[in-house]
């Protein structure tokens, strides 16, 4: 899997947004690139379903296709977390798509390490619910973002050595 080497390849016009004007993807296929939007709003009313962007064969190629729709989509665009997932919805690897760039999270590699991440977590998103009663906007809006950074390296324990791995292939 990832024994393949990590190389450029050209862009692929069929990267979008617009969940809707794609065809359906493959179920057959291992990997799974989501887009997860930031709207709290939608997230605090269980509707904010992270969209299904593609379905890949090899990690590689969803890590790819990540990069190909990070470098096409605009500055203007507010951040959004995206997720690499297995077939059974694990988590492989997520990354933060901000200013035509993707910002991978690094896999903790460690159970004691996982909890320290969430204990960190949980820690901004309390200051979070704190500030937003304050009305710093900003301020709660960056505390979340951390927050998710810091929740993207919760990967799988099945899958962090991978991930690690293939994070090594791709710098």
């Amino acid at each position: 899997m990832l024994d393949q080497e990590f190389r450029a390849r050209k862009a692929t016009p069929k990267m979008r947004f617009d969940a809707d004007a794609r065809p359906a993807p493959n179920p057959d296929l291992s990997f799974v690139l989501k887009l997860v939007a930031p709207d709290l709003g939608a997230a605090m009313a269980g509707q904010d379903r992270p969209v299904e962007l593609d379905r890949y064969a090899t990690l590689a190629d969803a890590m790819f296709a990540a990069v190909v729709l990070a470098q096409q989509v605009g500055p203007d665009v507010a951040p959004h977390m995206m997720v690499i997932l297995d077939r059974e919805e694990r988590l492989v690897l997520a990354g933060e798509l901000a200013d035509a760039a993707i910002a991978w999270c690094n896999p903790v590699l460690s159970a004691p390490e996982a909890r320290s991440v969430l204990r960190e977590a949980s820690g901004l998103r309390a200051r979070a619910s704190q500030a937003a009663g304050w009305r710093e906007h900003g301020f709660v809006a960056h505390l979340r973002r951390r927050a998710d950074h810091l929740e993207g390296r919760l990967v799988d324990p099945l899958w962090r050595v991978v991930a690690a791995r293939a994070l090594q292939r791709a710098a």
